[in-house]
Order: C-alpha cells, then structure tokens, then sequence
C-alpha cells in the first residue's frame, strides 16, 4: 500500500496562488510609500513626499532662472517651460564619433624628446603642431616638467638637449631635492630659503644650452649684486636722520610708525 506524504512543506502550490512579488529595492520603499500616502496615511511618509516635491520645485526654479541664457543661442532648449531637463539637448548628435581616449605612452614620451631637441624647451607649441597634434602645449608643459624632474621651467627657456641630457638632468633635479628635502611627487620645487636655486646656479648641466641659459642666470644674479653693493655705497649714513619736530618728538605718521628720511649723497658716483 502506497503511503502519500501530505506534508504542507511538499504540496503541490495551487494555481490560485499567485508567486510573491520582486522584493522592491530598500532606496524605492520610502519613495513608493510616500506616493501610497494618499491610500494609507503614513505621517512619515507624507513628510518625506512633502519634502521631495519641494526641492524638485527648488531645482526646476533655479533651472529656469539660470539655464536658458538669451546671450546662448545653445541654451534656449536646455529645459522645458516648466523646469524639467531636455533630455535629447544632452544626448549627442547623431553620428557622432566618441572621443578615443589619449594614452601616453612610450613612442609619445620619444617625439617629445625629439621637439625638445629641435625647438627646445618652452616651444611646446610648435612641438604640438610638428610631433604630438592630438596634445596641447599646456599637455607637453606637464609632460615635460615630469621628464626633466622639476615644477619651475624657467631655467630652461629654450634649453635643447639629447635624450640623454634630459635624463641628466632629471638625476641632478632628483638628487637637488633629496639633499635640501624638496624632491615633491617625482618633481624637484623651490625653497623659501633659495638654498635648491642656489645649487641649480651652482652645478654643471651636460649639456652646452643648459650651460648657457646657466651663464645668462648667473650674469643677471652678478648684476643685480653689483647694483646692490653701488646702492649701499651711494648711502649717506649721516644722512640718515629721524624726523624731529619743534619739541623735539619723533614725527609719527598714521600707523604710529616714526619717520625716517633718507638722503642720498649724489655727488658719490657709482662705480662702474
């Protein structure tokens, strides 16, 4: 005798029950109660709808106040009249082409090598309309700052070097900043103090244009303190005088700071 097993758990599911809903994601709960409220009155709930349509009608405010530009031709169908966002205005053309995505790599590094030794330095414009197009100066800028090791590229206006002389100079930047600490994210900065200016001034570059532009800084620096010293040479030091009055009181101006008046003896020449 066959013993059938009637137990709940086994039963066949009868066709008038009907199988259990999609679990409705946590973030859409609160929102579908809220639009339920009307049905069942959740006070929870109707705040929170209360509160969404509120900001939706902030949004769509500042949208109509800002957005369409009449001076923009292109902005008259950003948004609909009543707030809401063009969809289509945001979608691209038709046909359009996705922008494919630059990599720099190895063979790029290389034709900015090679601009750097024909224009050198400074010329990124023309190293992107001759080698590297699809970057822009500014792109070769950065690059370059990277590949020679240091943030301030103003030593090296015009500087033309060989692969090898960037390599160069990319192990004396490194080796600048580990000395006085200012080696920053794979680039050699500047010191408040001028000690890493210093040092720059100091050391040889390999090759003859960096010797050059370093000559040319050197020459200014010479000037400037040779200016300087004619300047403190032209200094009338009894002519330094604080400014008394009747009784004999120190002249204070708005600040509360005592005048000084300096006189400078132009019979003194300076050198030359």
């Amino acid at each position: 005798m066959t013993i059938l097993d009637e137990s709940p758990l086994l039963s066949p599911v009868p066709d008038s029950i009907s199988p259990s809903p999609e679990p409705i994601p946590l973030d859409d709960r609160k929102l579908r109660s809220a639009n339920l409220a009307t049905v069942d009155p959740d006070p929870e709930a109707a705040d929170l709808l209360v509160k969404v349509k509120a900001k939706q009608e902030w949004v769509k405010g500042l949208r109509l106040k800002f957005c369409v530009r009449p001076e923009f031709e292109i902005t008259k169908n950003m948004i609909h009249e009543d707030g809401t966002l063009n969809q289509d205005y945001f979608r691209p053309p038709k046909g359009a082409k996705p922008e494919e995505a630059r990599k720099w790599t190895d063979r790029e590094k290389e034709l900015l090598l090679r601009g750097i030794e024909k224009h050198g330095i400074g010329h990124f414009r023309e190293i992107s309309d001759e080698f590297l197009p699809a970057w822009s100066g500014n792109d070769l800028r950065l690059k370059t700052i990277r590949l020679i090791g240091r943030q301030n590229l103003q030593l090296y206006r015009s500087w033309r070097g060989t692969a090898a002389d960037v390599s160069h100079e990319y192990d004396r930047n490194k080796k600048i900043g580990l000395r006085f600490g200012t080696w920053k994210q794979g680039v050699l900065v500047y010191d408040d103090d001028g000690k890493v200016e210093a040092e720059i001034l100091r050391t040889e570059s390999v090759s003859e244009g960096a010797l050059e532009v370093n000559e040319s800084v050197r020459g200014i620096g010479k000037r400037r303190r040779e200016a300087n010293v004619d300047l403190e040479e032209n200094f009338d030091m009894e002519g330094v005088e604080e400014n008394k009055d009747e009784q004999g009181k120190e002249d204070e101006n708005k600040d509360g700071y005592p005048t000084i008046v300096v006189k400078i003896d132009e019979t003194k020449k300076p050198r030359k």
